[in-house]
């Protein structure tokens, strides 16, 4: 992907030189239709003056005032003395100024609509550009992500296949297996779960469940799962019901749960808070961590599809890009929305969840 890459900056270049290139245009347009007015309007003054001194000795020469005035329209007689006629000379003004101003407008609409052109054409490339450097992130994350479980379950199948191992061992390495299987499986989902959302094929049937019994069963297999210990700690309402559907608002969780593990552990240390209550209408799930946070003004950008803030070969979190992107769309999808907060870098996130509430029972 590096030539595309290469592309899209030669053609920010392109687009800039452009707009550079039109605006001088405009700019030499204008001076050189001055240049030319003002040429014309001094033959134009050169010529009446010619006729007036022709004019003048016509006169002189005994010719009579109606005579001379109908060889030279543009003259006036004024006490035996021809002169050019009052107020030609700011018609001629007025013409000059009206074909610039004419000129100039039609000028500076042009460059607008062609301004507009290369402004929509250039932000078109930066999106290319910016898709195009997540797609690089998202190949070296998602090679990072499958060679390490890879390398974990070969190096347990090998311990077992190699060599006798105790009862405790053989648990230990079955552990590691099944922990690294699951995160190789949550990645292939996310990534199908992503192809699906973004060409719409994703069928929702959305049923009243209690949150806080999916948010304890989520939260207990994401701590199976974390081989760290970080611990998690639960604070739902047992009697708030929202209507969802139930694989994705699992989904939700365990990328909100994994995100915020995974957080903490970059972090080396802190825990995770997972809290639910009513407000009004809605039912409100906070996912809240100790972890590494990010930039305030990233809070938006966290959830587009295959960004990842910072540097791919200097990043101390694990994931794909795509987990956030899925928890919004599923989120909305849903009839709720989703925010994020952090005060910096390593002082926490927290995401806030926002689902509808069902005022019935839940199955």
């Amino acid at each position: 992907m590096g030539l595309p890459l290469r592309t899209a900056r030669t053609l920010q270049l392109v687009t800039v030189a452009m707009l550079f290139t039109s605006l001088a245009q405009l700019v030499y347009w204008l001076w050189d239709e001055a240049a030319f007015m003002a040429g014309v309007q001094q033959d134009r003054l050169a010529q009446l003056e010619r006729e007036a001194r022709a004019g003048q000795a016509l006169l002189d020469g005994g010719r009579g005032e109606d005579e001379v005035l109908a060889w030279f329209p543009a003259l006036a007689v004024e006490a035996g003395r021809v002169e050019v006629a009052a107020g030609l000379v700011d018609e001629l003004d007025g013409a000059r100024r009206s074909r610039l101003f004419r000129y100039g407008s039609e000028g500076t609409f042009l460059l607008l609509v062609i301004a507009g052109g290369i402004a929509a054409l250039a932000h078109a490339i930066r999106q290319s550009a910016d898709l195009l450097r997540r797609q690089e992130n998202f190949v070296a994350a998602v090679s990072h992500e499958l060679k390490s479980p890879l390398a974990s379950i070969r190096l347990a199948a090998e311990t077992l296949q190699l060599r006798e191992v105790d009862r405790e061992k053989q648990e230990q390495l079955a552990g590691r297996v099944v922990r690294d299987t699951t995160r190789l499986e949550a990645m292939v989902s996310n990534i199908l779960d992503a192809g699906q959302l973004r060409e719409g094929r994703l069928e929702l049937r959305p049923e009243p469940m209690h949150l806080a019994t999916v948010a304890r069963l989520r939260a207990e297999r994401a701590s199976e799962l974390d081989d760290r210990g970080t611990p998690v700690r639960l604070d739902v309402d047992p009697e708030l019901v929202v209507e969802q559907d139930r694989t994705a608002l699992t989904t939700v969780l365990d990328n909100l749960l994994s995100n915020a593990l995974k957080s903490v552990a970059a972090a080396r240390g802190g825990e995770v808070r997972v809290r639910g209550r009513a407000e009004g209408p809605e039912a409100v799930l906070v996912v809240e961590d100790d972890g590494t946070g990010f930039p305030p003004d990233e809070a938006e950008r966290i959830f587009e599809r295959f960004y990842r803030p910072g540097d791919e070969l200097r990043r101390r979190t694990e994931g794909s890009g795509l987990g956030l992107y899925i928890v919004r769309s599923l989120v909305e999808s849903g009839g709720g929305r989703v925010t994020a907060a952090s005060e910096g870098e390593g002082r926490g996130a927290a995401f806030t969840v926002r689902l509808p509430r069902h005022e019935g029972g839940a199955s």
